[in-house]
């Protein structure tokens, strides 16, 4: 327990992105804090965005990135990229997930910095009706052409509750072939669209019970959302940003252009479930899990991470998997999930 000494309710925003940027001049040490803005500034290292490479040596091979098709339970196929890992069992898996008529693309630059610099395993679908995911197998066997303008809401909820599951069960079977762990998810969603089916399928993860021979979920660790939104069409958050887990305690990344209304109303929302933010920096790198960055930009979702922007978002991406699901590997132990139906 801390004392009420030690936390200063009032942590401002600008203390929290200057906080972050200062822990740039730390040396690497993964019980603590990682190096990360500093060695992009000082292009002393080795990963594609000039991070250090960790856990695979500098001269492992990076595997390339693999096209993919996977069909939902109502016969959608999905075109998803994976990038694979390198870390076999201790590989952290991330979901990343695009806006509205946004594709897949959108994502590589980041996906492939995690995955060399860090060798995190990264799979990037194209949610229904998205990029390539634009065919539907009738039941006649003929295929039909989804068109986002023309959705339902039926179709944004099925996003969650058949697109990103489906993802889910992809990044399962790897998990239990040992290439990566899925007990160290992380999710990363933009926009109006992609942060609400985002969100709405994190909780939805936190809230499958647990039977007594199979874990089922709970497996989300840390949340990255880039310009979100509190609805977007039928979907609303109000549920999720109440969770028991996901709101009060999921270690959560806010970004977003400081003039976003959302942006600053989720944050106010999740501040006030969350525990204090430590004015201490020792107990800020151990238990800050709610981390807001506003920027005087007029960008937004996946624009924020333009390299051309300079606003090294992807290097902050990286700092809070470190901080908050790399460093606690030892938390999150392997264990086969294979279900004892054999499905």
């Amino acid at each position: 327990m801390q004392s009420k000494d030690s936390v200063v309710p009032s942590y401002s925003a600008e203390k929290q992105a200057s906080w972050l940027e200062n822990m740039q001049n730390r040396p690497f040490d993964r019980r603590q804090v990682l190096q990360i803005g500093g060695a992009c500034a000082s292009g002393l290292a080795m990963g594609s965005w000039g991070f250090p490479r960790q856990g695979a040596s500098q001269e492992t091979e990076i595997p390339p990135p693999e096209n993919i098709s996977l069909e939902t339970k109502d016969r959608v196929v999905l075109r998803c990229t994976y990038y694979p890992g390198l870390n076999g069992k201790k590989t952290v898996p991330i979901i990343m997930i695009h806006d509205y008529l946004g594709r897949r693309t959108e994502y590589d630059s980041l996906a492939r910095g995690l995955q060399k610099a860090r060798g995190h395993a990264v799979i990037v679908p194209d949610l229904r009706g998205h990029g390539e995911s634009t065919r539907f197998r009738g039941l006649n066997g003929d295929d039909v052409t989804l068109v986002p303008d023309k959705f339902p809401p039926a179709q944004f909820a099925a996003m969650v509750d058949f697109d990103l599951e489906k993802v889910k069960s992809f990044l399962m079977r790897k998990h239990n072939d040992g290439e990566l762990n899925i007990e160290q998810l992380c999710v990363i969603a933009a926009g109006t669209m992609g942060s609400v089916v985002g969100l709405n399928w994190v909780a939805k993860d936190w809230s499958q019970p647990i039977l007594p021979s199979l874990k089922q979920g709970q497996d989300v660790k840390a949340m990255v959302l880039l310009s979100p939104a509190l609805n977007y069409k039928s979907l609303k958050t109000a549920a999720a940003l109440k969770h028991p887990f996901v709101g009060y305690k999921l270690s959560t990344m806010l970004v977003g252009g400081a003039r976003e209304s959302d942006l600053k109303k989720m944050y106010t929302l999740l501040e006030k479930q969350h525990a204090p933010i430590p004015a201490d920096e020792e107990d800020r790198i151990k238990h800050q899990d709610l981390f807001y960055i506003p920027l005087d930009t007029e960008l937004k979702g996946t624009k924020l991470l333009n390299p051309k922007a300079g606003l090294g978002i992807d290097t902050r991406i990286m700092q809070v998997i470190d901080l908050r699901v790399v460093n606690k590997a030892e938390d999150f132990e392997w264990v086969d999930r294979t279900s004892p139906l054999g499905k």
